[in-house]
């Protein structure tokens, strides 16, 4: 008892005798096509880039800002924010809980030996524009152990650039954080 194999002479070939593939004509076509497409969507996307950026750097200072909250909550302290605009162009969150001597607790201020618990500089091209949370020069706020802002305000991040794009990060009574177009 044996088995029979069928050998096909024509192995690779398509019915009509030739071989399958693209030839050089369809493949230059198609990246001629490809090409076209590329150069019409690649401007759209430079175009976007900025933005993206911006809502990127924003994000990252609202979770930071949620972070730090939930570190005033879990700490039983307050926890600062302060923004450096310029030329610094930065925030710093801390335990504003008064250590070390000369410091004071609760004050938005940075003294004595008060632990840093992470400072951000901006991004290239993104820029601290407008800080108002009252007190001292307006560039503080930070949480209470309670989960409440010390300071309510807004905090503006800008594009530096032709198109000046701009986002709010609102802080409400209830210590929530928002994105706001501004």
């Amino acid at each position: 008892m044996g088995i029979a194999v069928r050998v096909e002479k024509n192995l690779g070939k398509s019915s009509c005798g030739r071989q399958g593939g693209f030839t050089l004509h369809e493949l230059l076509v198609g990246l001629a096509i490809m090409g076209i497409m590329a150069a019409v969507a690649l401007p759209g996307i430079a175009r976007s880039i900025p933005h993206y950026r911006l809502r990127g750097a924003a994000r990252d200072l609202m979770c930071l800002c949620n972070k730090a909250k939930a570190e005033a909550v879990r700490t039983g302290e307050n926890v600062g924010i302060v923004f450096s605009p310029d030329p610094v162009n930065s925030y710093e969150i801390f335990l504003d809980n008064g250590d070390g001597p000369g410091g004071e607790a609760a004050d938005g201020i940075r003294n004595g030996s008060e632990p840093v618990l992470i400072t951000v500089r901006m991004p290239k091209g993104i820029a601290i524009f407008e800080t108002n949370f009252g007190g001292a020069e307006g560039v503080r706020t930070g949480y209470t152990p309670r989960g409440l802002p010390l300071i309510l305000g807004h905090a503006g991040l800008r594009i530096v650039g032709e198109d000046s794009m701009a986002l709010l990060l609102e802080l409400s009574i209830a210590g929530r954080v928002r994105l706001k177009a501004g």
